[in-house]
């Protein structure tokens, strides 16, 4: 901007009004915070913080160099910490500020070691947005400075009244193409590539839907979401989410399926225990349009562990490849007819003797037929599972070795757990 350090020198009203004006006109240079601040910088000569309301850090002058300590511990933290927050707020002053509707010096004498500075509270449309710190290095702030610093705090203000408008919006026009994707609504690829482009999605080259939902039924997962959302950023690049008030959607974009099936099985089934939380996963996609078939799986997974017993599955992340069988044989009509006899043989002893041959079966298919982690999920000492074992195979009239014989065993189970159900 031509001529501010001529305007500054003379600070008279009508330098003020031209000074404002020139603010003004930034906002309709589509210029961002950061940009804004660095004009600020020029006008007043000294550096500043440009916190959000929460006193994290937007933006702050980058042309000075600063060793004032409560300076670099904001800049270093990229917030202002608490304890600076609480020690600032002598005699009120964030009260006093908020009514003075003008910026004020801090006065707290915890600051008389280090250098002064005055804060401005930045506010639009009646809510407080956030608040801009200057600090008195290269020289001293006058009043005039304080008036130009509430005109720079009403110009980002009114940037960040437009930033949450456009998020608004965004967010919308964001909801709006997950919906056509999971409905299958986008048959055209480079059309949701536009798409996808215009919403600033940076996609690789695999897709893949998480359903998550609460582990119990009186857990409400919406506060959860964000923390959600940045643990499966660590591990993808590119993660996305809607939520329809009990379970969310997540799209997930990733260069490596071998990761991506490392990461569901190991450290995001951890944190989804962590958080009590149960999520099935649709198999990777390489199009934009076949997202619905990620996400359909994911469904389909989810109405499968309906049928599931959790005590013994005791996971928290469930692949549909993992669980699509149940969706096979809830397809299937007359069940019934389709249960091994040798099933119905143990029911019927179990029934009458009290056993528990049918539970230690399911214990064992759903330990890939080992008997040492059998045990260990029925908190059982190994050798009562081989005992267990034996006995079912004196019982049966099948052969209880014949791979064959234990496939259709093991899908009697789930077709009578469904049957069950």
């Amino acid at each position: 901007m031509e001529g501010l350090d001529d305007l500054v020198n003379d600070l008279d009203y009508e330098s003020l009004f031209n000074i404002y004006g020139n603010l003004v006109d930034l906002l309709g240079k589509n210029l961002d915070i950061g940009e804004i601040e660095v004009v600020a910088h020029k006008i007043l000569q000294n550096p500043m913080i440009i916190t959000d309301e929460s006193y994290k850090v937007i933006t702050y002058s980058h042309i000075d160099e600063i060793s004032d300590p409560i300076w670099m511990t904001i800049v270093s933290n990229e917030y202002c910490p608490s304890s600076i927050v609480e020690m600032t707020d002598y005699n009120d002053f964030w009260g006093r500020l908020s009514s003075a509707g003008s910026p004020l010096f801090v006065d707290s004498q915890d600051f008389s070691p280090y250098v002064r500075r005055a804060v401005a509270q930045i506010k639009s449309a009646g809510k407080v947005r956030g608040y801009i710190a200057l600090v008195e290095i290269n020289k001293p702030i006058t009043k005039s400075d304080l008036q130009i610093l509430q005109m720079v705090a009403g110009v980002v203000g009114i940037k960040l009244m437009e930033k949450d408008a456009i998020s608004k919006a965004l967010g919308q026009m964001e909801s709006e193409f997950i919906g056509d994707l999971f409905s299958g609504f986008m048959t055209n690829e480079k059309m949701a590539i536009n798409r996808a482009k215009s919403l600033r999605w940076n996609t690789k080259r695999w897709f893949s839907v998480i359903s998550i939902q609460a582990g119990e039924n009186n857990l409400y997962i919406g506060t959860k979401l964000d923390t959600i959302k940045n643990t499966l950023n660590v591990y993808f690049p590119f993660c996305i989410y809607n939520f329809n008030g009990q379970n969310a959607c997540f799209i997930v974009s990733f260069d490596s399926r071998e990761k991506w099936s490392k990461f569901c099985r190991k450290e995001i089934e951890k944190f989804m225990r962590e958080e009590n939380l149960i999520s099935t996963v649709g198999l990777p996609v390489d199009k934009l349009i076949d997202i619905k078939d990620s996400y359909i799986q994911a469904q389909k997974a989810a109405e499968a562990v309906e049928f599931l017993n959790k005590s013994i599955w005791r996971k928290a992340v469930y692949i549909y490849s993992e669980v699509a069988v149940y969706n096979l044989l809830g397809e299937v009509s007359e069940k019934e007819n389709m249960l091994s006899n040798s099933l119905l043989l143990l029911k019927k002893i179990d029934e009458k003797e009290g056993s528990e041959y049918v539970t230690t079966l399911k214990h064992f298919f759903e330990n890939n037929q080992n008997a040492a982690d059998t045990a260990k999920s029925m908190y059982l000492h190994r050798n009562t599972i081989n005992y267990r074992l034996n006995k079912i195979r004196e019982l049966l009239e099948d052969d209880f070795n014949n791979p064959l014989v234990r496939l259709h065993l093991h899908m009697s189970l789930m077709m009578d757990d469904i049957m069950q159900k």
